[in-house]
């Protein structure tokens, strides 16, 4: 039999240079700690929404049917359940300034 010629890598590691450490930085929520993925093309701020629920049980979730589409990278739709307003701080970026935003 001949040799296979499958691109098949699943077996294989990547090479570390396609594939990057995620962006992640140290936040504050309305001062809470947390982790957040530093994306500087994404349009909107998301949390999940067990996140709200653990953190921010108090605020109200505002609605906001038929506003706003959001698309992920893949195209796929990505579902909401509304939005809230909380100061985000970057604690990693230089000269960053706490702003009230909307999640």
């Amino acid at each position: 039999m001949g040799q296979s010629t499958s691109t098949d890598t699943t077996d294989k590691k990547m090479d570390p240079k396609l594939v990057g450490d995620t962006s992640e930085v140290k936040v504050k929520v309305d001062g809470i700690d947390a982790a957040a993925l530093c994306d500087t093309g994404s349009c909107v701020s998301t949390c999940s929404e067990q996140f709200y629920k653990d953190k921010f049980p108090e605020k109200e979730l505002k609605p906001l049917k038929n506003i706003l589409d959001i698309e992920c990278a893949d195209g796929s739709k990505l579902p909401y359940a509304g939005c809230i307003e909380a100061n985000l701080e970057t604690i990693a970026i230089p000269k960053s300034k706490q702003k009230l935003c909307l999640f």
